[in-house]
């Protein structure tokens, strides 16, 4: 890209940066602002039980799994005669997760027209505006995440580079600015305006944030942090073991029976107990679900802009209740991030 268009990029990168500081301090300096803040949130608690958000859970994973699995085995020996076949079969194979969070959601929607209970509106009641009021309100997200997220990116950067981390920027970047296919140009910038905001969303904010919000026992959410550790190092074990390192994959067999073993003792002790089934706090709804969607991402360098992506995008479903607004938001980040990709700012 010439520098002519850079600097048009940049100019534009702090008009950006500078409207969210306004609309940041006018949110807390004002007295309208104030009034926005003091008022409740709208968004409803979740009558689901765990058994049923464990199954959706599975679902989405199941789903995920047979796609990938069509791909690999259906779609991928055809791809793979074409120009970067192998890039656009793995983003694909990626993708099925998406594919099988958007799935799921359509069934459960589904299901719910069958059986009234109201446990995946997110927009209720339907009103004509909607629409314009969400983009609104995931416009006035993004751009209060604009100024944030660049001071969270630099002092994050500062920190990786101080301690010896990783720093490298995530593998869709480089894809995009390696890519001479128009085809798998294509399915980047859709995988990133259209397929991802609405994916996540819907499983960080409208699935895990939502279901947290509503203070399940304590039990869910460590039973579940102690199910992820186990089937992460399970799963590692058991591919470490099929490439031969046996003693590695010893020690993830290993590992994974002490954490069973010591979260097994715990739950023998009575204090332990009735701390497994107090209420979930409200911030552990916040964390959980940003924390959940930084980790998945699996990059160091966005790890603490993801982090608070989720903070921002959680706070914006919350107050509003409708899905829609950190969707909009969420595409406009990653087209934000896709035109500096594309101009060479920062590359």
């Amino acid at each position: 890209m010439s520098s002519g268009i850079q600097t048009v990029v940049v100019v534009f990168e702090c008009v950006l940066a500078l409207a969210g500081l306004a609309y940041i301090g006018w949110l807390i300096f004002s007295q309208a602002g104030r009034a926005i803040r003091a008022r409740p949130a709208v968004l409803p608690a979740w009558d689901v039980s765990p058994t049923d958000f464990v199954f959706l859970g599975w679902l989405v994973f199941s789903i995920g799994i047979v796609g990938q699995l069509f791909v690999q085995f259906a779609i991928g020996p055809f791809l793979r005669h074409q120009p970067e076949g192998d890039t656009l079969q793995r983003l694909l194979q990626g993708s099925m997760f998406h594919f099988a969070a958007l799935a799921t959601w359509l069934g459960a929607r589904a299901w719910v027209r069958l059986h009234p209970p109201e446990a995946f509106h997110s927009c209720a009641p339907a009103a004509q505006g909607c629409f314009l009021q969400s983009f609104r309100g995931g416009m006035l997200a993004f751009l209060a995440l604009m100024p944030l997220a660049a001071a969270a990116g630099f002092l994050w950067e500062f920190l990786l580079q101080t301690l010896g981390l990783p720093t490298e920027r995530q593998e869709i970047v480089d894809l995009i600015l390696q890519s001479r296919s128009p085809a798998l140009l294509g399915f980047l910038v859709v995988l990133a305006l259209v397929l991802a905001p609405i994916a996540e969303e819907l499983v960080f904010r409208m699935g895990v944030f939502r279901y947290l919000r509503s203070r399940p026992p304590i039990a869910v959410v460590a039973g579940a942090a102690v199910a992820g550790a186990l089937l992460f190092l399970v799963g590692n074990g058991l591919i470490l073991l099929v490439k031969g390192s046996t003693a590695n994959a010893a020690g993830q067999f290993v590992l994974a029976a002490e954490i069973g073993f010591v979260a097994l003792l715990l739950t023998i002790l009575r204090g332990v107990r009735r701390f497994l089934f107090r209420p979930t706090p409200r911030w552990v709804a916040f964390a959980g679900s940003a924390g959940l969607f930084a980790l998945l991402h699996g990059n160091w360098m966005s790890a603490l802009p993801l982090f608070l992506l989720g903070l921002v995008f959680a706070a914006s479903y919350e107050r509003t209740g409708r899905i829609a607004v950190p969707m909009f938001a969420h595409a406009l980040f990653n087209l934000n991030t896709l035109l500096l990709v594309l101009s060479g700012v920062g590359n």
